[in-house]
């Protein structure tokens, strides 16, 4: 637009530069340094980077690969009901300590955030963290209830390990410095040896488990030091069991009225070793876990 502040000049003219033009370069240069381009920090909260603003609602000074969770409001005016322009320009996270109920959602911090600050964190891409090994053969991770300075290890997990530390290299033998991609399915899985049955309904359990991992053919999936339990992460529930009742077809094909006197539907036995998916919740927030198996019939005959 003829006589606007971004006009070209012409060799040998005189140079005054509008405020507004030079505001235009400045505003541009960040931006440029913002992307990394130029020796700037790539890790910038930007639009699809996977580096979010997080606001520490933790109550306590957190250190620079510490855990943080998604939780609490996001910085205010930054929500929809009070600025909805400042709300879509930018995205800031109200993040606290990660329980078992934030699985699937680890914040990495990448830098040292003060109690009630904002700081910079990843929610996607690939990073180094601190993982608390279970087993040096998982290769997931998720948050620690137990340890907000590192992710726990796990068979099958929303943060995939690239490289660990070998054993050998570390400080303490149980935390290893890994390379990690946050970012996958937050739904998990996970091997687990059913250890009792409880019925709470007709035909129907609810079961103990412990966190497993597979020791070879002749030990099969056994429990493992730290596990999570039942009592951790709530109870599993078999979903071939949904349709039992106390009379009729069963979740296994047999009608329970047919059977013989003194032959009922049993539970799986303590030993077995299901693929646990989950955590799912009840609608007041309880946890649990759902797998599949098949219900036998057992008994005796009656005289």
């Amino acid at each position: 637009m003829p006589g606007g502040p971004l006009n070209k000049v012409t060799k040998g003219a005189r140079l005054a530069i509008p405020a507004e033009a030079y505001n235009s370069f400045v505003d541009a240069a960040v931006a440029h340094r913002e992307r990394g381009r130029i020796g700037g920090n790539p890790l910038v909260a930007t639009p699809g980077s996977g580096v979010v603003r997080v606001r520490n609602d933790s109550g306590l000074d957190r250190g620079r690969f510490d855990i943080l969770s998604p939780e609490s409001a996001p910085l205010a005016p930054l929500t929809p009901s009070v600025a909805i322009e400042e709300f879509l320009r930018v995205i800031v996270l109200g993040a606290v300590t990660p329980t078992l109920a934030h699985s699937g959602r680890a914040l990495v911090l990448l830098e040292p955030i003060a109690a009630n600050r904002v700081g910079l964190a990843l929610a996607d891409g690939v990073t180094h963290a601190r993982v608390r090994m279970i087993d040096d053969r998982d290769r997931g991770a998720d948050v620690d209830a137990a340890d907000p300075t590192v992710l726990r290890s796990c068979s099958d997990g929303p943060a995939q390990l690239l490289w660990v530390q070998p054993r050998a290299e570390r400080e303490n033998p149980t935390i290893a410095w890994v390379i990690c991609r946050l970012g996958v399915s937050a739904e998990r899985t996970m091997r687990a040896v059913l250890t009792s049955a409880e019925e709470f309904a007709p035909n129907r359990w609810r079961y103990s488990w412990m966190e497993a991992r597979w020791q070879g053919a002749a030990a099969g999936w056994a429990p493992v030091l730290g596990a999570y339990t039942h009592t951790d992460w709530g109870y599993a529930y078999n979903g071939f069991e949904n349709a039992n009742r106390a009379t009729g077809v069963q979740g296994s094909g047999i009608d329970e009225d047919t059977l013989p006197d003194g032959f009922d539907h049993q539970p799986l036995g303590p030993g077995a070793a299901p693929l646990l998916h989950g955590p799912v919740y009840a609608a007041d927030g309880t946890p649990a876990w759902i797998f599949d198996g098949v219900n036998n019939v057992d008994g005796e005959c009656q005289p």
